[in-house]
This record gives C-alpha cells, sequence and structure tokens, in this order.
C-alpha cells in the first residue's frame, strides 16, 4: 500500500482445524516476512457484524488494533472494521 504499509485481504481456516491455530501461525509467518522487507503497519477490513465475529476475535487474539470504523458501509448496521498491527523491525543482521 505504502512503503512500509501492507495490507492483508483475506485469512481463512477450516473450522475443523482452528485448535491448530493455522491462522496465527499464517499471521506470524506474514509479518515476519514483512518485518524483513521493512513493513512497519499491517493494515486489515472487516465486517462489524456477528457474521464475522470469529474473524474479529482472531484478530484481538493476536494483537490486532481497531483504528476505527465506518458506519453503514457494507449495509446499514454494518461497519467496515479498519484493523491494523504494529510490526515491529526485523533484528539486525
Amino acid at each position: 500500500m505504502t512503503r512500509h504499509t501492507w495490507d492483508l485481504y483475506w485469512i481463512v481456516s477450516d473450522p475443523a482445524v482452528r485448535a491448530a491455530r493455522p491462522g496465527s501461525a499464517l499471521l506470524d509467518a506474514l509479518v515476519a516476512l514483512l518485518a524483513g522487507r521493512g513493513g512497519r503497519i499491517l493494515r486489515i477490513e472487516t465486517s462489524s457484524t456477528e457474521v464475522y465475529g470469529s474473524a474479529q476475535r482472531f484478530y484481538a487474539r493476536n494483537n490486532v488494533i481497531e483504528a476505527g470504523r465506518i458506519p453503514d458501509f457494507y449495509a446499514d448496521g454494518d461497519a467496515l472494521l479498519v484493523l491494523y498491527k504494529h510490526i515491529d523491525p526485523a533484528p539486525a543482521a
């Protein structure tokens, strides 16, 4: 998106394997990759409805922060949630 901001469009896992935390492993791997490329912010969007409640809880468990919301974005009563995850710099080699 910008010099140091990246966008995560979707991350999805099969409910049958969620206990193994594959989504968290993917997110951690992405953050590590982006840190190595100078990334500092990972931007994510989702819906505010309970249909996306599992996504909202997933991001909260993984230290993703809500930066803002746009009410009625997708439909009446369905806000766009703008989230971000800060990426720490990669250790110097």
